[in-house]
Formats: structure tokens, sequence, C-alpha cells
């Protein structure tokens, strides 16, 4: 990396950080106006602005630009609503009794700490940091013999049994789901789906896919593409898209956007020529979650795509996809929280992911999910349970200036770690945020634990085989094949 980059690099680091720094600063001041709207909308517009600016600095690498992005637009979307259509505007039709002014502006303060947060967890681990691992770094190509071979036997069975896992987890979706959404509505009961029995179902399918993508890339397997496109093929668009789930679909093919470039040792940028064509995804997969309840029905293409979009103004609450549902599940939480219903957890349900590890068919009694606390409190959501809403049960505002940072952090370190060093463990410890990326920084961070327990183990099995359990089946073909030789010769 050359010395005027690493300072460009360095300039736009600082420059997000203080930015965020004075977010959050004016942030806190509506605490203080005792909800005055008109000081609140004021001091919003300048944050949605600054929340803008540094996205616009994060676009040099897609990955933090995605997970800033998410975590702003999420917890801002209330305050966005009630900006744009006033203070009693409702931005959920989910659950109107949460979405008091007074209630939004808890969320849009804990969302402006949790951008600083975040964004002090990505700096934390900037590129510039691993110049100097780059450089002792020895290239592949000049390795020795023998850990080339090694590389190439852990990517190749890899790349194997990741076809494997694609596969499998392609038949647990179909099996679980039942018909395609061309037959019957997504989630009926006519589709006669089976349920799915344990939730890293989608981690073990994008795993397999991320796995043979990159030992193809890499060369270590030929004439790969085939075999790969027709596993993208059943896993994405089969037990995925006509299935009627969206988000693994979405989070496995962005994966392996972000893996093209580290495999290539090449950051992925955010130009405007994608803007076009995320638009175009982000129209499709809006119209599929409508089209996936309706389509089998025989509602006509049109009536969905109108359906999808006139929704959004409805006069009673403002309908965006899964946008108004999840943001419902923040401003339930706080709800819940400052009504004194519930109590600041202080981390147990951190602590609860440890319980949390058996499948619930091996361990019934283990802590539920908390997305189902709402009905027990009489409240409605659309499922999920975001990342501040958790933050916020736990911590509350304080929360926001740690938890989110740790992260970023974390997934940032995976990131470089992957991007530098080339190794099997740090593509798989990437692969535990990638996998599930959406549905981790959208629905519940418990995901990517998950995710991590599952990349991990998986790991470790490819070690076992290709360091002990293959050599000792080769040590023992060859004693057997010398033992045979020593017969002949004695015959």
């Amino acid at each position: 990396m050359s010395r005027s980059f690493a300072m460009s690099n360095h300039t736009k680091v600082f420059y997000t950080i203080v930015f965020a720094a004075f977010n959050a600063i004016i942030s806190s001041f509506a605490l203080f106006v005792d909800g005055n709207y008109s000081v609140v909308k004021i001091l919003s517009i300048f944050s949605f602005l600054i929340f803008g600016i540094n996205c616009l600095l994060e676009s040099n690498n897609l990955l933090f630009l995605a997970r800033t992005f998410i975590l702003g637009i999420i917890g801002y979307f209330p305050m966005i609503i009630k900006i744009m259509f006033g203070e009693g505007a409702f931005f959920s039709s989910y659950e109107i009794s949460t979405q008091d002014f007074d209630i939004v502006l808890l969320m849009y303060v804990t969302t402006s700490f949790a951008l600083l947060s975040n964004n002090i967890g990505l700096a934390f681990v900037n590129k510039r940091n691993y110049v100097h691992l780059d450089a002792k770094l020895v290239p592949i190509s000049q390795s020795s013999k023998k850990n080339r071979q090694t590389r190439r036997n852990y990517w190749r069975l890899a790349g194997l049994i990741g076809v494997i896992l694609a596969l499998f987890s392609s038949y647990i979706f179909i099996r679980a789901y039942g018909q395609t959404i061309l037959v019957a509505g997504y989630g009926s009961e006519d589709a006669s789906g089976a349920g799915i029995p344990f939730g890293s179902v989608g981690v073990l399918g994008a795993v397999g896919i991320f796995s043979l993508f990159v030992a193809g890339m890499k060369g270590y397997i030929k004439n790969w593409k085939f075999v790969f496109y027709i596993g993208c093929f059943v896993f994405i668009i089969y037990s995925q898209i006509f299935m009627g789930p969206r988000q693994d679909a979405m989070s496995t093919l962005f994966g392996l956007l972000i893996l093209y470039g580290v495999a290539n040792r090449r950051e992925i940028k955010m130009k405007v020529s994608y803007i076009p064509i995320l638009v175009i995804f982000y129209i499709f997969f809006e119209v599929w979650g409508v089209a996936r309840e309706v389509l089998a029905a025989g509602v006509s293409i049109t009536s969905i795509i109108v359906q999808s979009f006139t929704n959004i103004g409805a006069t009673d609450a403002v309908r965006m996809g899964t946008f108004s549902p999840i943001a419902t599940t923040f401003s339930n939480t706080v709800w819940l929280i400052e009504n004194h219903i519930i109590n600041y957890s202080m981390g147990q349900s951190y602590l609860e992911w440890i319980l949390r590890i058996p499948p619930e068919i091996l361990y019934p009694g283990r802590p539920a999910d908390y997305a189902l606390m709402f009905q027990e409190h009489g409240l409605i959501s659309g499922g999920g349970f975001f990342e501040l809403a958790e933050v916020y049960m736990n911590f509350g505002l304080l929360g926001a200036l740690v938890i989110p940072g740790i992260i970023s952090f974390l997934m940032a370190k995976s990131y470089y770690y992957a991007f530098y060093r080339q190794s099997m463990l740090s593509y798989f410890l990437l692969f535990s945020f990638l996998s599930i990326f959406l549905r981790g920084t959208w629905y519940q961070t418990f995901a990517f634990f998950r995710a991590f327990l599952v990349c991990m183990l998986l790991y470790f099995v490819y070690l076992f085989i290709v360091q002990i359990l293959w050599p000792a089946m080769k040590l023992r073909i060859q004693k057997r094949c010398a033992h045979s030789h020593q017969v002949a010769s004695t015959s």
C-alpha cells in the first residue's frame, strides 16, 4: 500500500469518528428539550445528514458500508417517518401503542450512540494496521511444497463437502417449506411443510457455497464453475427464493461478492453505477415479499407490484417492507423498559447465548427467543429482535456506546484477517458473518454467534480429517502394501 493511500484512508477513518461523535453529541441534546418536536426535528435532520456523509466515507468497503447503513437506517427509520409526516405519524401498522414520539426520540439517540460505537469498532481494525502483516507474509507460490499441498487438501475437502452441505441444506429447506410459492402461499397450511428442525440450516448451505467458491477461485478445484452454478441454483433460487425465504438468499449473494474481493485481495467499493442495480434488487425482493403470499392465489404480477408500493403510503401507518416490523421490535422493547414492565437485563440475554447453543429439539428447556416476549406482554411485532433492541433491553442508552462497536470490531477483524492471511481458518471466521449477514444485522445478533459455532465446528472437522485421519489412513495403506510386497517376495 502506498503511503499516500494510507494517509487518505487514515483521514477518512478520522473524519468518520469525528462526525459520528458530533452526531452523538447533538443527538443527546434531544434528551434535554422535553420532547420539543421543532427542536428535535432540526437535530434529527443534522443527524441524518451526518449519517449520509459517514456512509459515503465508508463506501470504500462494501461490507463496512452495509454494516453501518443497516444499523443506522433501521434505528433512524421511525424518526424519519416522524419528521416527514408529523409528530403523530406511525412507522408501522403492527403496534401503534409503542410509537409515541418520546419512545422514537430514545430510539433516535440510541442509534446515534450506536453509530459512534460502530465507527470506533471499525477504526480499531483499520486496514493500515495490517500493512506490517502483509509485508511478512510469504506468497503461496513461494511457500514450501508441503504447505501448498496441505492447503490444497484443505480446500479440496472443504469444496467437496461444501457441495454436500449445500444440497443437504437445500433438501431441509424444501422439506421444511413444503411446496413452492407458485403452488401454495408462503408459510400457509397448504404448503404442508415439515418445519425447520434446527436454525443453522441456512449457515450450512451458505458455508458450503462459499467453500466451493473460494476453493475454485484459488485454483484448488478445476472445472468447478458448473457445479457451483448448479449448487447456487438449487440452494439460493429453488430452496430459498421459490420457497419464500429471502434473507438467507440475499446474504449468500452478498457474501459471494465480498469473498470475490477478498480472494483477489481487492476491497469491493460502492460505486455510483451500483446504485441502479441495488435499487432493482430492492424492488425485486420487496415485490417478492408480497408475491410469495398471493402468487399461488392467481393474483397478477401487476397487482402484486401495485400492492407492494401502495401499502407504503397507507393512511393509518407507513408500511415499508421489513423496515416497519423490525423497527417495531425496537420500539416495543424501549416502551417495555420505559414503562417498567421489564427491567434492564444487564447482559443476561448475551449470557444466554451459551444456553441456546443446543438445538431446541435436543434442549426443549433452553431460553426462549426474546422475539417471543412481545406476545407475552400483549404487544404485536413482525418477528425478529433487532440488535439495538437487545442492546437497549440490556444496558439502555449507554449500552449503545459499547455493544455495536464490539460486533463491528469482530466483523472487521475477521475481514482483514482473511484479506491478508488467506488461510482456511481466516476464511471460516469471515464466513461466520457473511453466511448470516442480513439475519444477524437485521433480526438478531445471536445469529452471528450460532454461525461462528457452526463454522468453527466445520473447520475443526476438516482439520481432523486432513491432519489426523487422512495421514493415518495413508500410513495404514502403505503398511498393507509393504506387507503384501514382503509376502510376495518371500513366496
